[in-house]
């Protein structure tokens, strides 16, 4: 959430595919100052930050990530990086200053990249990065107009 001076990252990393998230998993997730939401089997990390320090708050996502995978890997689960994004919510000048770091993060072997997802879809409503809402408008009325046309 850049607009309000935040990061977040609403899917995937965020979205773990699990069957709970254990005292330990919440543990390690406010170690790294962090916040958690938690839909089902699905779990967001949260953090406001300032511009200045992006990079600080990309480094204790990534160490989050990091245990996350671990702790999934010591009880024969997986953290999918397909499934997982970084967002982060702004004007369209944070956005793009924003785009000038690094704001990858690696899950094992592969890499997710911020830069490349400008939407995230969470509990069925498109977010974009500057939170217009255009993505949600334009899917649920091309959905409305094809329902219309039936």
């Amino acid at each position: 959430m850049f607009r309000h001076h935040n990061v977040q990252c609403p899917k995937g990393l965020c979205w773990l595919q699990r069957c709970s998230l254990p005292e330990d998993l919440a543990n390690v997730i406010s170690q790294r100052q962090l916040s958690d939401h938690l839909y089902a089997d699905d779990t967001q990390l949260l953090k406001r930050v300032c511009l200045t320090d992006i990079p600080i708050v990309i480094d204790r996502l990534q160490h989050c990530v990091q245990e996350i995978h671990g702790w999934c890997a010591l009880r024969r689960l997986q953290l999918n990086p397909a499934k997982t994004e970084l967002i982060g919510f702004g004007s369209r000048t944070d956005i793009r200053k924003c785009r000038l770091v690094d704001l990858s993060l690696h899950v094992g072997a592969e890499t997710i990249k911020s830069v490349t997802v400008s939407a995230v879809r969470d509990l069925g409503v498109i977010l974009d990065d500057e939170l217009t809402m255009k993505p949600h408008i334009s899917k649920v009325t091309s959905i409305a107009s094809i329902t219309s046309d039936d």
